[in-house]
Formats: structure tokens, sequence, C-alpha cells
């Protein structure tokens, strides 16, 4: 949310992480950006405080504080679902080494004897063409 009376000049930028406050003045500032998010980088820029130091010496129209707002916004979902990923991702990293190994297997014949993938093993058992996944 933006706060504060004045002119909305963007002069000089501060990050108050005790209060989740972006200040761009004396007077104005947003509330409630997360260190997470005022910390989150896209190649190398910071996007929070470089789009604000993109607008240093100019007024910020009702747009401007719009489009921050939606800026920090989709930062904020951004990092939620990178999270969900980073979850799931060992699972989903298994169950590919699985489905790979059964693919080598079936479509290629591939004689294994004993077999290691990160956090899979497989092992041949007894039989002709029988295979036990075994567990990470």
């Amino acid at each position: 949310k933006f706060r504060g009376k004045g002119e909305g000049i963007v002069e000089k930028l501060r990050y108050d992480k005790n209060e989740s406050l972006v200040c761009f003045n004396q007077s104005q500032y947003f509330e409630g950006i997360s260190t997470e998010v005022w910390d989150y980088q896209i190649g190398g820029y910071q996007v929070c405080h470089k789009w604000l130091k993109d607008r240093k010496g100019r007024t910020l129209s009702t747009d401007d504080i719009k489009q921050y707002c939606r800026i920090v916004t989709a930062i904020q979902k951004t990092i939620e679902i990178q999270k969900e990923i980073d979850d799931i991702y060992p699972q989903v990293e298994i169950d590919i080494s699985c489905s790979y190994l059964r693919w080598c297997i079936l479509e290629l014949n591939s004689p294994v004897g004993l077999m290691i993938l990160p956090g899979v093993g497989l092992q041949r058992v007894n039989k002709p063409n029988s295979y036990r996944i075994l567990p990470p």
C-alpha cells in the first residue's frame, strides 16, 4: 500500500526491514514489502529497488503507484509458487528417473545388472527382463 502525503517525487530510496517499508522521499512510502520481496532479483537486478531507482527525480503518477503495487504482488505470488515447486521437485525428479529407467529397460532392452541414478536404484532379479526399483 502507498502511504504518506507529498508530491510523489522519487528522491532517496530506503528500505526499512523492521517496518517492511520502502521509502522514496521523506514523507511517502510503500508498506507491506517483505524483505524477501525487496531482495528478489531477476537478471541480477533487485526488481523493487530498480523500478523506483529508474524513476528517481520523477513524480509518481497514480498509474505508477498502481503498477508498483502490482509488481510487488506478482513477486509475492512468484515466491510462493517457487516454494511450492521446490517442495515437490525432489519427488518429481525421482519419478522422472524411474520413468526413464523403465523406458531404457523396456524400449532399449538395456542390459542392466545394477544401475544407480540420483536417489534411485534398479536391481535385476533372478528372472529375465525383471527388475526391482529400489527406494531412494
